[in-house]
């Protein structure tokens, strides 16, 4: 790749072909110190900052799926294959009551939640009216009735949340749980024509707005937590702003 494919200038003369290491930096928004530690393999950066090295590059689907298996790490605990939370994962859940919290493993099934997601989301009477024994987020955000109320333009979050998906699974991709989830997923409308637009995104800490008759507050801070030991987990938890 040259300078000029990216909008650079090409310079004076380069010692090698290609673009140098303080512009690949320059180009995804990255520290020049942080790029070197991730080249050098000293740090483990974050989905959003590979999404925007290899936006900066570039770089193909393909090339887009090696760099984001490049995270993954091969020793961390995968403890929910047998629907095995941890109990100090739940224990952190439980106390962050009365913010609505719950805990996605990889392909996004929700493994427990308390008491406060369960007023806001109604996760229990959701899995009652579906026909598997589990609650899948991405799943749910497609057909649940009350995601729908709750949420202000429903479908265009509804196309994020695929994009966000994508991301996750670009993690796992020879994942036979994940293929299988995905086979799933792609039997509804939605899912599927989005999917097919390659589009990428990820769940970050961010504002958000949920409409509910029982709330006093409808305005949220999601705030996302991963432990370093259980990468394949994370908590979601919504703290009121007030």
């Amino acid at each position: 790749m040259t300078p000029e494919q990216v909008g650079l200038p090409a310079g004076g003369r380069r010692r090698v072909k290609g673009l140098r290491r303080e512009e690949v930096a320059y180009l995804a928004n990255v520290g020049l110190s942080w790029y070197t530690a991730i080249e050098q393999g000293k740090v483990h950066p974050s989905i959003q900052v590979l999404r925007s090295i290899s936006e900066a590059l570039l770089m193909t689907e393909t090339d887009k799926e090696y760099l984001f298996k490049l995270l993954i790490d091969n020793n961390a605990k995968d403890m929910v294959s047998n629907n095995q939370v941890p109990l100090e994962i739940k224990k952190v859940v439980s106390s962050l009551d009365p913010n609505p919290t719950y805990l996605l493993d990889k392909i996004w099934d929700i493994k427990y939640w308390n008491d406060s997601a369960e007023i806001l989301f109604g996760f229990s009477d959701y899995i009652k009216n579906i026909k598997r024994d589990k609650v899948n987020l991405m799943e749910y955000f497609l057909i649940s009735p009350n995601i729908r109320k709750l949420t202000e333009d429903w479908e265009t979050k509804a196309k994020i949340m695929v994009g966000r998906y994508r991301a996750e699974y670009l993690q796992y991709p020879k994942d036979e749980q994940f293929i299988n989830e995905l086979d799933f997923l792609k039997e509804y409308p939605l899912f599927r024509e989005e999917w097919k637009k390659e589009n990428l995104d990820v769940i970050q800490n961010g504002n958000k707005n949920f409409f509910h008759p029982d709330l006093k507050n409808s305005s949220f801070k999601l705030l996302v937590l991963q432990s370093p030991e259980y990468r394949q987990l994370k908590i979601l938890t919504f703290i009121t702003e007030n």
